[in-house]
């Protein structure tokens, strides 16, 4: 069983056992978590209580998947009964990302701009891997911790800033309509004319913005960046970043260019959550795009692009300047480190 350690005692490895899951492979969360408990029959460590974040909407403790839509809906309450629990929770995984961030040390992050950040100040966690996440952390006057706020700041919508834009959103609707992608299938929900900040802001945004430029008079006779045999229906975002990040080192330009189009997106929507959240706190960014992008974010004249683009916000850049922003190390376990937290606040 684990104690509750101090904070700067805890790391992201305390959890044990991990096991994984392919969702598309399982006939339903239940049946993951029926699963996972096997091992813990008769035994002392069968849990009394178990915390899940999980990517979608919970509504009286139950979820339906935003991203694995075979799955039924999943119900907290009868998981605990039929599992004799005290109680399973189903938290946003946003939610539960902000309760990792409450638990960050310094070293599981790196700064992105020279901010100082009031660390009882709001802060917002957002990033883009399947979906693209975002929630608040606020932390009440005489407060022992900050608490949560969960979002679906993702689904809002895409905004339209040049020419070249508004001709990407007229794009994206024909290509999450019609697309065969890999990456645009597993994103599923397909609306007519509606196109979503997440999904020019999220993974499965890679391969429709190199359909885009691919289009183009520029980059029409590109080579694909595939391993022989693939076609352009497999290509995911982990290939256009593997091949767009390496371009210096005779890396893909098609590809490079994707990922200079993504990040200013990107950027557009870290400075909008900064206008709406004000969040002196800083702004923590996560996800497995962020992280594959790292060191564009990171270094020399990309990281200045980025941040020009964050900034131009008018009469309010001087207040988007203040909020400090950081990526979370890839390797840190955020959202388990979240329900773990969120886990030991609800026992206490």
């Amino acid at each position: 069983m684990l104690k509750r350690l101090d904070m700067e005692d805890r790391t992201s490895t305390e959890l044990k056992p991990f096991k994984i899951y392919r969702s598309q492979e399982m006939e339903s969360f239940e049946h993951a978590v029926i699963d996972f408990l096997k091992e813990f029959e008769g035994t002392d460590d069968w849990p009394t209580v178990g915390v899940v974040g999980i990517a979608g909407e919970v509504n009286n403790n139950c979820v339906l998947t935003t991203n694995v839509q075979h799955w039924p809906i999943s119900d907290g309450n009868a998981i605990a009964e039929k599992n004799k629990m005290k109680s399973f929770t189903f938290i946003n995984d946003f939610s539960a990302a902000g309760y990792g961030i409450c638990m960050l040390k310094l070293s599981d992050t790196i700064k992105i701009n020279q901010m100082t950040g009031d660390d009882d100040g709001v802060k917002v966690v957002m990033g883009p891997g399947t979906g693209l996440g975002v929630g608040f952390l606020l932390k009440p006057p005489g407060g022992r911790y900050h608490e949560i706020g969960a979002s679906e700041g993702g689904h809002t919508d895409f905004s339209v800033i040049t020419e070249e834009d508004w001709q990407l959103r007229q794009f994206a609707v024909k290509f999450i309509k019609e697309s065969k992608n890999v990456e645009n299938l597993r994103s599923g929900d397909v609306h007519l004319t509606r196109v979503s900040i997440e999904r020019l802001c999220a993974g499965p945004a890679l391969p429709l913005l190199y359909e885009f430029y691919k289009q183009t008079e520029e980059f029409k006779n590109a080579p694909l960046p595939l391993e022989e045999g693939k076609t352009t229906e497999e290509l995911t975002s982990k290939d256009i970043i593997s091949q767009g990040m390496n371009f210096e080192e005779n890396g893909d330009k098609l590809c490079h260019r994707v990922i200079q189009k993504f990040a200013e997106i990107f950027a557009v929507e870290v400075g909008n959550c900064a206008l709406k959240f004000l969040p002196n706190g800083g702004i923590y960014l996560v996800g497995g795009v962020t992280t594959g992008i790292l060191d564009y974010l990171e270094f020399g004249a990309s990281n200045e692009a980025f941040l020009k683009v964050l900034y131009d916000k008018g009469r309010l850049e001087t207040a988007v300047r203040r909020v400090p922003l950081y990526v979370v190390r890839p390797g840190v376990e955020l959202g388990i480190m979240g329900t773990e937290e969120f886990a030991f606040r609800k026992v206490e």
